[in-house]
């Protein structure tokens, strides 16, 4: 999030928001054009409005606002003009103090940060399984040392937790920032001093840098690309490049009225053109990083009452400025309470359930404004002296880091739960332990001879094709493959389904991937292949089509190659989330779990089955349906089978239920 925080000479100036309500303000004032002079720009805060209200909504329901996300990348380029601003005021009076500097960001940022993970600690003791209240404790430590996004970075992948079990996910963008802002005083100041001359042309290869490197890796490692800050350093230094003055200040009236629409416009595009299979930072992050600066660049070297264009005006707008004022500390709430919110529910949230967390987000957010932001940033009274206020905060830094230690230590303290709550939830760990040196994570480079075998050379040759869905059945029919004289290779790859061509957004290197591996696979003396994929979800990708093409031109060619082809039927997704919290859930309420059953989704039934048994009998390959083992119907499932619970996630097969099914169905077929 933004910090527009600046002091005014060790006093405040009046926010124009109300009688006595007073806040910090910064911007280049009436006709100078030059870093350093400040003022207040009301539009400003209308952007603050607009961005954290995108977020908002966004995490709410995706499919309000695709692109919502994106406004954590306009809080990016603010927030870089307005401390970069600050800094070359104080670089131009001679009065930088990097520890003041500091501890500026202490009383604006620490203590409702602090009063959000108090809460927040307190709520996930309440409500969270050991597994997750242990992830909890580590996550904690991270977002009190400004590191989460580089830990969220480590956990991410197609098998991370669910981000909405994550109450202090959205803390990776604050990291961020703090870590952008521990080097780039010192650096900006360093080269300040020695060539001022300079500043301007190292800050742009600075940007320049950062811009390109987040290109590569958004290709090369989305997830690095998303979280970590030197692929989010260019937009922090394209509001700095504005701050410095690298761009003169436009002198038309009629020009900035056109450059501060057209960027809001830009803005506002981005929420809409953009979405999650977006590539990003990187190229998709230029639309509304470029937008924000029009916005911010067409206001320059104006006074407040000179601003008068479209955008500055529906900007300016008091509620707009009011939301902006508290924009912080909604960031902070909005995403512990949609997530505790959410495990309160079990299942999906409907609009009227979302739309019932809106109050609950704008007292808190209130009133952590109100009472904690304000009273820190403002009055001397409450901690007067730096050195009152660093202890203070070390001390409630060190209490929740102990906190958050012990949670990890103590592995969630699972004495919280009853045992069988407990066993319920231990399902979420019963996949297969051979999925980091066996599943592909699919690169682009990996070959056949590179896959997992388990069994005698000289036994009956089966080979597991697929992406995810068929880890765990691979596991287990290596398992047994010595004792049923089988000779196992388990070919999967990480949402990365085995049909030719087909590359879904999230692996762009997939299509590669199934022709290396089909490659070697046809080079094969004749085996058993059984192919398997995670129908629902390719079904609802935009090129579906290409999907159901490709998967049955990569049975035509094993065929082709002489080897028998078993294709195995879907396995549903449980439209409530991961299977072993939600009995968990139910237990701890009193519901007996083996009362619970969740809908199968209309398109297994309408377009999932149709199409596979029209590849069978087109292609001559063998089909087992797993629905009547698994679920005992086509419509619904049982969320336990024989005492085991189906999945460890909501769509994958818990180890132990993955063994009924080869004992049950593919054991025979393979005889």
């Amino acid at each position: 999030m933004i910090d527009p925080i600046v002091w005014n000479n060790g006093a405040m100036t009046g926010a124009g928001t109300g009688e006595g309500q007073a806040v910090f303000r910064s911007d280049i004032t009436a006709g100078a054009g030059r870093p350093g002079a400040l003022s207040y720009r009301a539009d400003l805060d209308g952007m603050r409005a607009v961005a954290v209200l995108a977020v908002v909504v966004y995490h709410m329901n995706a499919d309000w606002l695709p692109g919502g996300f994106v406004g954590v990348d306009v809080f990016f380029v603010l927030s870089g003009f307005f401390i970069t601003q600050l800094l070359a005021r104080e670089f131009q009076s001679g009065q930088f103090d990097l520890l003041d500097f500091y501890d500026r960001r202490i009383r604006r940022l620490l203590p409702a940060l602090i009063a959000m993970m108090t809460a927040s600690t307190a709520m996930a003791a309440f409500l969270m399984m050991p597994a997750q209240f242990e992830a909890y404790g580590r996550h904690l430590v991270a977002a009190l040392f400004s590191v989460s996004n580089v830990v969220f970075w480590t956990e991410s992948g197609y098998f991370a937790a669910d981000v909405e079990t994550l109450p202090l996910l959205h803390t990776w963008s604050l990291a961020v920032e703090e870590q952008f802002y521990l080097v780039f005083p010192i650096a900006l100041f360093a080269v300040w001093r020695r060539a001022q001359a300079w500043v301007i042309p190292c800050v742009a290869v600075m940007a320049l840098g950062s811009f390109f490197l987040s290109v590569w890796l958004v290709q090369a490692y989305p997830a690095a690309a998303f979280y970590l800050a030197p692929s989010r350093i260019w937009e922090l230094a394209l509001g700095a490049l504005l701050a410095l003055g690298a761009v003169a200040p436009p002198t038309s009236v009629n020009v900035r009225g056109v450059a501060g629409s057209t960027g809001l416009v830009m803005v506002l595009a981005s929420f809409v053109l953009i979405d999650a299979s977006t590539p990003f930072p990187g190229p998709g992050a230029v639309l509304p990083c470029l937008g924000t600066a029009l916005v911010i660049w067409a206001g320059l070297g104006m006074a407040e009452q000179e601003r008068k264009g479209l955008a500055a005006i529906l900007l300016s707008a008091r509620p707009m400025v009011w939301i902006g004022l508290l924009s912080y500390s909604l960031y902070l709430w909005h995403w512990p309470v949609l997530v505790y919110g959410r495990m309160l529910h079990i299942g999906p949230m409907d609009t009227v359930s979302l739309l019932g967390l809106v109050p609950i987000m704008g007292v808190l957010t209130y009133l952590s404004w109100r009472f904690v932001e304000q009273p820190f940033r403002h009055a001397k009274s409450v901690w007067p002296e730096r050195r009152h206020r660093w202890t203070v905060s070390a001390a409630a830094v060190t209490v929740l880091g102990v906190a958050g230690l012990s949670a990890n230590a103590m592995e969630g303290y699972p004495q919280r739960v009853a045992p069988s709550v407990d066993r319920l939830m231990a399902a979420a760990r019963d996949n297969s332990p051979e999925r980091n040196s066996c599943h592909a994570k699919v690169r682009g480079a990996d070959r056949f001879g590179d896959r997992c075998r388990f069994g005698p050379r000289n036994g009956k040759r089966v080979i597991v094709f697929s992406d995810s869905h068929g880890t765990e059945l691979s596991y287990v029919l290596g398992q047994v493959a010595r004792a049923e004289g089988l000779r196992v290779t388990q070919v999967t790859g990480s949402a990365c389904p085995p049909a030719l061509g087909f590359s879904p957004a999230m692996r762009p290197d997939c299509a590669r991937h199934t022709e290396r591996m089909l490659s070697g696979m046809v080079k094969q003396p004749p085996s058993t292949v059984l192919v398997q994929a995670y129908y629902e979800l390719w079904q609802e990708e935009p090129t579906s089509a290409k999907f159901w093409s490709g998967l049955e031109d990569t049975v035509v060619a094993l065929k082709g190659a002489g080897h028998r082809v078993i294709v195995l039927g879907p396995v549903p997704r449980d439209p409530n989330g991961p299977v072993p919290e939600t009995l968990a859930r139910l237990a701890q309420r009193g519901v007996d779990p083996i009362d619970y059953r969740f809908a199968v989704s209309p398109t297994i039934r309408a377009d999932v089955q149709p199409r596979l048994e029209g590849l069978v009998a087109r292609t001559g390959a063998a089909f087992i349906g797993l629905l009547p083992t698994l679920c005992g119907s086509d419509t619904s499932c049982a969320g336990l089978v024989d005492g085991a619970v189906i999945y460890f996630d909501d769509h994958h097969l818990s180890v132990t239920v993955a063994r009924q099914v080869a004992d049950a169905l593919i054991l025979p077929a393979l005889k």
